[in-house]
């Protein structure tokens, strides 16, 4: 298997579903790199929201379905005009998104080998849209900095959430300074500020594989 796009998640284990089809867990190499590059009460951990811990993809595609776009279900194949449609047609979108069914196993992974977590989501560019993913956060996982996360696993709450100006995450790179995100753009702002970058992938019968600077990239199966 060669990996084109894969940036910097290679090694995840694929499962066959069919020649088009193949489903992994973007967990299965998480904790290795944690492992590897946590030192707690030093190191921030950030984790971002959309697309990461929040269902950010299948609003984007429930949203252009029912504008009787993508008929056959091909969602890597939106676009960022697509995304702010979606927002722009839902008074409270950032609210409405489901929860990523990996999420909870994320966070779990990172406060195992790091003790704390943060948010780093880039801001919406209005104080209802931001308050919204606050609202979101708290609602799934206990608000910011208070200490009660969600069941079972107690103090699961993120110590803060931060709001990237500008869709740049620079800012908050560094050293001793982790980031988890699924889009390539923010990983490689945030290493070229010196932090360390883990590209989260969706998960679940992926077809093909397309999308450039999105969730995946290309992937060639060789017999």
């Amino acid at each position: 298997m060669e990996d084109h796009d894969i940036n910097y998640a290679s090694g995840h284990i694929l499962t066959k579903i069919d020649d088009e089809n193949f489903s992994f867990s973007p967990n299965d190499i998480l904790e290795e790199w944690l492992e590897a590059n946590c030192n707690p009460g030093t190191t921030t951990v950030y984790v971002d929201m959309d697309g990461t811990i929040a269902e950010w993809y299948q609003a984007v595609a429930t949203y252009m379905q029912g504008q009787g776009l993508l008929p056959e279900g091909e969602w890597y194949n939106m676009t960022p005009a697509d995304e702010l449609a979606a927002i722009a047609a839902d008074p409270s979108y950032f609210t409405n998104l489901g929860v990523r069914s990996e999420a909870n196993a994320l966070i779990d992974l990172v406060m195992s080998k790091n003790t704390t977590w943060n948010v780093l989501t880039t801001t919406t560019g209005t104080v209802s849209g931001d308050a919204q993913k606050l609202a979101w956060i708290t609602s799934k996982f206990g608000t910011p900095g208070s200490g009660s996360g969600r069941a079972p696993a107690s103090g699961s709450t993120p110590g803060d959430i931060d709001y990237a100006p500008q869709y740049n995450k620079a800012g908050y790179g560094g050293a001793n300074k982790m980031l988890i995100d699924d889009r390539t753009t923010y990983i490689n702002q945030f290493e070229g500020a010196g932090g360390k970058g883990f590209k989260y992938f969706e998960s679940g019968g992926i077809r093909k594989f397309g999308g450039g600077n999105m969730s995946v990239g290309p992937l060639t199966i060789l017999a």
